[in-house]
């Protein structure tokens, strides 16, 4: 048995990519966070609520793989420490963020977590990410870094931009060739991040079709206040646009259609804008 551990939407992508390959394999996903709300529909899900020490003395499995993420929550640190604690070989699989290098758990200046609770493997997606991971992780084992590439992001190989482009202005109405710029939102720091685009996009003067994606997080059951205050304030500022059109979007369902089709593609560090790389697309980071 394998059991699947994901997080944030950027780890959970790479985490089920490699779960479709083995599904001749017995296999239990295991989700934290946004994942949960976001594959609860698509996929049968065990939600981390379940603590994840009785979890694996209930599956017991071989092998667990698991995302990296942001901190917080028990994917991955927590459930990598409880695996190891019951000598069960653990596999991180990195997406492209590296918060969790930091965590207190797996943090460089204690020593005593290094064997207790680091994953057995981390595959990263290129060499870069392989120093990154040796440079956070001192005494870290180097043939322990596996460099895997991206399979989040296969799926692009064969994507169809210009098709993509004319259906999405088909679905949404979008009748003037202007470019489409799609930004795609994170959390903190987001009503600076959209005023910058905004004033950026006036001072440019030509006009653009304006697609915003809210953060997932944003509307989630388990979302703080304060963390639902930041879209009151940004919410409105898209309205300050003064050459082209404000699209709502509510209409379709968020799929890759929309960053497929985008001519731009814009966040602060969203999954968004790596996959737009990987398109060649034209993307640009607010920070």
């Amino acid at each position: 048995m394998i059991l699947f551990g994901m997080k944030d939407i950027g780890g959970a992508n790479p985490i089920l990519s490699v779960a479709k390959k083995h599904l001749s394999y017995d296999q239990v996903l295991y989700a934290d966070g946004t994942s949960f709300d976001r594959f609860k529909n698509d996929y049968p899900l065990i939600p981390a609520s379940f603590a994840p020490d009785k979890l694996l003395d209930w599956f017991r499995p071989k092998i667990v793989v698991t995302t990296t993420c942001s901190p917080g929550g028990v994917v991955p640190v927590a459930l990598v420490e409880a695996a190891k604690e019951r000598r069960i070989r653990t596999i991180v699989i990195q997406d492209f963020w590296g918060n969790h290098l930091k965590h207190e758990k797996w943090n460089p200046n204690q020593y005593q977590y290094i064997e207790e609770s680091l994953p057995d493997l981390i595959c990263v997606q290129d060499e870069f990410a392989k120093n990154i991971v040796l440079l956070n992780w001192p005494g870290y084992k180097e043939k322990n870094v596996l460099i895997t590439g991206q399979p989040a992001f296969d799926r692009l190989r064969d994507v169809d931009c210009d098709k993509a482009r004319k259906k999405l202005k088909e679905i949404l109405g979008l009748t003037e060739n202007w470019p489409v710029v799609y930004f795609s939102g994170q959390l903190w720091g987001m009503p600076e991040a959209i005023m910058a685009t905004i004033d950026a996009l006036n001072l440019f003067g030509s006009p653009v079709y304006f697609i915003l994606r809210d953060h997932p997080r944003i509307f989630s059951r388990q979302t703080p206040e304060d963390v639902r205050k930041i879209f009151s304030q940004y919410k409105d500022i898209p309205k300050e646009l003064k050459y082209g059109r404000v699209i709502d979007s509510s209409q379709i369902k968020f799929s890759d259609i929309v960053s497929f089709g985008a001519d731009i593609i814009m966040g602060m560090y969203p999954t968004a804008v790596v996959e737009g790389c990987y398109l060649n697309k034209d993307c640009l980071t607010v920070w």
